[in-house]
């Protein structure tokens, strides 16, 4: 676990690289190494020791030196692959996964990526064809970023800050992607929220030569219900039990300590469960929470006295919402929900202990765990039978619904407001189109509401391209069988990774934690899109499969009966520590500079607040830290 860097065709003598690896310090902080040729190429690289302590340093080069790589993750069956590498020839002078991943490029070319379990963003250069070849992992745990600053040139690295500081990469806002930012509330893919600095997709390569940039993917997965032959039932959750298990023995595998983000959830205690069972000690867990007691930090500390773990557990005072500034450098892109800080706090207090952890990410996506998924299936289902008019008259219904049968419909740990039944009446009428559906019920902001947001200079340059519903069609261009099927395909695509993923890389490295995802290891993910949906949601239970194996492994009163949504409250103390830095925000001159948004339109929010303090808070969460993102990256870049 590193970071990466890296300049093609920029002659520098080694100015810019250096700087690049600087603000990436925290990602590795035991060591750093380069292979620069002058005006050629230079690669950077830190390093966080988690495997071979001693001789794992990058960058490695093969025996002739013609092939030189870096790479920022852990291919974790690099023990099995290594004996038939051997037999290819290679003879091993260290016991890291690099050199594996090192011989195995260099022995089968690119193919030898589908044979790696593991997540990964790497740099590997050929010095005899001056050709780079970049590649990050199928799921895209690990985050690669890159520009084309000026012709013949390309910089990459895993931090956008660091591409920040190569001449020819301008600090200017992508409108499309802010706009996007606001709706979906979080950047897609390929944008970034810094215009011509580019996410490199996950499951893909590319070749760097001659001045070009050729990406090809490969690995892909389709969620697919109708996708199978009949399966039974109990096979397939021995099938995906065994390969969960397989997944968390390998993520097990460290030469430093290493522990588990612990919740009250399904996920997060079976991965406990099979850790327990294959550890020789105490699994080391952790777990936060706050001062309203709306949290999971009782029942996280009973699943773990069950399994005899070392559990620590941590409150996020009001006063800690002011770190939201520091999170916001460390997040490189900003990000609306104050989870962030949460987990930013969460893993400060684990790096004392651990240098590793495991989290129960992933299994949400790919097993429908989210409240919105039977909402938006069965809304597709009406919409399949009755016509637009009746649902524009349920729509005009929907304002008469008394505010304590929505809460209840709609599941949520706070009232959705007078905001959350408008959203409703939006909902019913764009109910008949995928994308529309799910912009309606997702979206931090309608189009609507981000067009009354926008300062008037700014609102066409921003409102015309409609990034936000251009992603959506492109990943939903090939429907599946069920519309839980198109939800699964596109959060599996642009939620996941941009969003999820995105937040536990950049929250755990910025204390120099690992973070490994065994939900997301490709085997399990491949099984688990092609189950039927009998084995994911079903009226009343989700993640079918997941909580049948979860009731062989531990008795069900260690999961709390209703599943609370991990977030920062922003009501109370809370609510007025936010408040009161939305205020300072809209009374600073970058702001007012910046003329992006309508102030008092943000100040019309404001007033909004105390009556959809759920919806709105969110909201304005997001504006604030996109001028904190802003103000610590953008305008300085330098922490």
């Amino acid at each position: 676990m590193c970071g990466i860097a890296g300049i093609v065709g920029i002659n520098d003598e080694g100015r810019v690289l250096s700087q690049m690896m600087r603000l990436m310090q925290h990602r590795g902080p035991d060591g750093e190494g380069r292979h620069e040729e002058r005006g050629i190429i230079g690669l950077g690289h830190k390093r966080l020791s988690i495997i071979d302590l001693k001789t794992g340093a990058q960058p490695q080069y093969s025996p002739d030196g013609r092939y030189v790589i870096i790479y920022n993750g852990e291919i974790y069956n690099y023990l099995e692959l290594r004996p038939e590498l051997e037999k290819g020839g290679w003879q091993f002078h260290t016991g890291s996964d690099t050199e594996v991943l090192l011989a195995g490029l260099v022995l089968y070319g690119v193919d030898f990526l589908k044979r790696t379990i593991g997540m990964f963003a790497l740099a590997f250069w050929d010095k005899a064809e001056r050709s780079l070849l970049l590649a990050r992992d199928r799921v895209g745990v690990k985050p690669l970023y890159y520009a084309l600053p000026w012709p013949g040139a390309l910089v990459f690295a895993s931090e956008l800050k660091s591409i920040l500081c190569v001449p020819g990469v301008y600090r200017e806002v992508d409108p499309e992607a802010l706009d996007a930012y606001l709706a979906l509330r979080y950047v897609p893919g390929p944008k970034t929220m810094v215009r011509g600095v580019f996410k490199f997709p996950c499951g893909h390569w590319a070749i760097f030569k001659n001045g070009q940039l050729r990406m090809e993917r490969y690995w892909d997965v389709c969620f697919d219900s109708g996708n199978h032959d009949h399966i039974n039932e109990d096979e397939a959750e021995s099938r995906f039990e065994a390969l969960l298990e397989d997944s968390v023995k390998l993520r097990m595998r460290s030469d430093v300590p290493f522990g588990l983000f612990l919740s009250s959830g399904v996920d997060s205690t079976t991965i406990l469960a099979m850790m327990a069972k294959h550890s020789a000690k105490p699994v080391s867990t952790f777990s936060i929470g706050f001062t309203t007691g709306a949290d999971e930090q009782a029942d996280a500390a009973r699943a773990a006295k069950h399994f005899g773990a070392d559990h620590s557990s941590f409150v996020l005072l009001p006063e800690d919402l002011r770190r939201i500034s520091d999170v916001a450098w460390f997040m490189d892109e900003p990000f609306p929900d104050p989870i962030v800080l949460a987990m930013f706090l969460l893993a400060e207090k684990a790096k004392a202990r651990v240098k590793v952890v495991l989290t129960g990410e992933g299994a949400d996506e790919m097993l429908s765990g989210y409240v919105h998924h039977p909402h938006l299936r069965l809304l597709a289902r009406f919409a399949s039978w009755l016509p637009q008019s009746a649902l524009n008259a349920a729509a005009v219904l929907s304002g008469h619904i008394p505010m304590n049968i929505l809460e209840r419909c709609f599941n949520y740990p706070a009232s959705p407001g007078v905001k959350g039944r408008e959203r409703l009446a939006l909902l019913l009428r764009s109910a008949p189109d995928f994308c529309q559906r799910y912009l309606a019920y997702a979206s931090l902001m309608t189009y609507g509401d981000r067009n009354a947001l926008y300062a008037p200079a700014y609102r066409r340059e921003v409102m015309d391209g409609n990034y936000a519903e251009r992603s959506i069609k492109s990943v939903t261009a090939m429907p599946g069988k069920d519309p839980l099927d198109d939800i699964l395909n596109l959060e599996y695509r642009l939620w996941l990774p941009d969003n999820i993923l995105f937040k536990q890389d950049k929250t755990l490295m910025a204390h120099s934690i690992e973070g490994r995802v065994p939900y997301c290891d490709h085997r399990l993910v491949e099984y688990g899109a092609r189950l039927p949906l009998s084995l994911k949601s079903v009226p009343g239970k989700n993640k079918v499969i997941l909580r049948n194996i979860a009731a062989r492994l531990f008795p069900p009163e260690l999961i709390s009966r209703r599943k609370q949504a991990f977030m920062v409250p922003l009501s109370g103390e809370y609510g007025k520590v936010m408040q009161n830095m939305i205020e300072e925000m809209l009374s600073g001159r970058r702001f007012k500079e910046r003329n992006l948004f309508d102030e008092k339109a943000v100040r019309g929010l404001m007033a909004e607040f105390n009556h959809s303090p759920f919806i709105v808070g969110k909201q304005l969460m997001a504006l604030l830290m996109f001028e904190l993102w802003c103000e610590r990256v953008l305008d300085k870049g330098a922490g």
